[in-house]
């Protein structure tokens, strides 16, 4: 069976019985589930019902696996094993990143992306339940300095400074430039102060089109974003994710 879960946000598709009961745990105990909630939960039904409390909705359909078994039960575990390693393929390199926030206090990131880079292709959003590796949130956070490079800002501003978003812009196949979002502390407030830049081109953009704009992000920012969106599709194949964390499997 192929299993696709909508709902808060997120939106994600899953082959095989066992990967979605593994999805479908993760995010139930991200709403709050217990252990000994589980303990009742058997069959593919229980896991829906759950999730349609919490708000989200599932949809299935057989596939050619599920015709498979029928003609021939007797090879159904190893039929299972094919279905569930359909989800182990790498986000294609076609796809394009458009959008990836990591929360000040969080590890976890959630990535939206367009397969085939096709206006006409629909956003995917990726809800990561896992903790990304150090690598990928040094590297995220490290934008801050570019912020303040880029528009001039107080150094000073570093230290109380977080990214915590990226939205990338296309042309086509090629960037064009990005918003950066970002939290700082201000001194003698316990509410930080929301940033947005404004859309800034990357350099190589901006000298490619003879950009009449004068603020535009240095060639560091752009070889860092090409890092992060590194880390951003290994990370939705499980690939750069803290070991400690049980992988998802992800069907790009």
């Amino acid at each position: 069976m192929k299993f696709t879960i909508t709902g808060n946000g997120y939106s994600g598709n899953f082959n095989g019985e066992n990967n979605f009961k593994a999805t479908a745990r993760r995010m139930l105990i991200d709403k709050g589930f217990k252990d000994a909630d589980f303990f009742k939960m058997k069959t593919v039904e229980d896991y829906i019902a759950a999730l349609a409390e919490k708000g989200y909705k599932v949809y299935f359909e057989r596939t050619i696996y599920d015709a498979a078994k029928d003609e021939a039960p007797h090879l159904g575990k190893y039929l299972n094993e094919m279905e569930a390693e359909e989800d182990e393929e790498k986000i294609p390199a076609s796809a394009q990143i458009t959008k990836i926030k990591i929360g000040k206090d969080e590890k976890n990131a959630t990535i939206l992306y367009q397969k085939n880079g096709s206006k006409a292709s629909k956003e995917v959003t990726f809800k990561g339940y896992e903790e990304a590796v150090d690598e990928f949130i040094v590297d995220f956070r490290a934008m801050s300095k570019h912020i303040l490079e880029t528009l001039e800002f107080p150094e000073e501003w570093l230290s109380r400074m977080t990214t915590t978003g990226l939205s990338i812009t296309w042309k086509e196949d090629s960037i064009m430039g990005m918003v950066i979002t970002a939290q700082l502390e201000i001194i003698g407030l316990n509410t930080p102060f929301n940033l947005n830049t404004p859309f800034i081109e990357l350099y190589s953009w901006h000298m490619a089109n003879d950009s009449c704009n004068e603020v535009y992000f240095s060639n560091d920012c752009e070889e860092l974003l090409e890092r992060i969106i590194v880390h951003a599709k290994k990370y939705m194949n499980g690939l750069n994710a803290s070991p400690v964390q049980e992988k998802i499997p992800f069907e790009g």
